[in-house]
């Protein structure tokens, strides 16, 4: 109903990794090839992670990936603090130019993150009906919110 690609994030072993893939619709897409990784500090996804891990685990995870020592610089903890209390993150790619990163946790049973889903957000300027990023961040979470009453 986004009219907007999507894809699936989990971590394995402090490595994020994209599962799932869903095109948009329509002809025009921004999308990112299942298998890839990403990382941890500049992505939406990784944002996800780091903000719903205790500070321990951020430490090590950041530690793990960029195979330093793990430190966390104050804006980036203040960001993470933001996106725990908001929920979600939403931020411009580090990757693509015009491209907004909207991501959302999965929560599985325990109360952790399981996954994150990432919507790579582009404004359609050839169709003036199609969902805005609210919209879209909002269909977002409705269907993170559904997937983690399922885990």
């Amino acid at each position: 109903r986004s009219e907007q690609a999507c894809h699936l994030v989990i971590r394995d072993r402090n490595i994020l990794v994209v599962v799932a893939q869903v095109d948009g619709p329509g002809y025009w897409n921004v999308s990112i090839r299942v298998g890839s990784r990403i990382g941890l500090v500049n992505t939406g996804s990784g944002h996800i992670f780091l903000a719903f891990a205790t500070p321990e685990e951020r430490v090590l995870m950041v530690e793990e990936q960029d195979a330093g020592e793990g430190v966390i610089s104050p804006v980036l903890a203040g960001r993470l603090d933001e996106v725990r209390r908001q929920g979600f993150e939403q931020m411009p790619s580090a990757q693509t130019a015009s491209v907004t990163n909207l991501s959302v946790p999965i929560i599985g049973p325990l109360g952790s993150v399981m996954a994150v889903v990432t919507c790579p957000y582009t404004t359609r300027l050839d169709k003036a009906d199609a969902p805005g990023m609210a919209e879209a961040l909002s269909l977002l979470r409705e269907a993170a919110t559904a997937i983690s009453r399922r885990t």
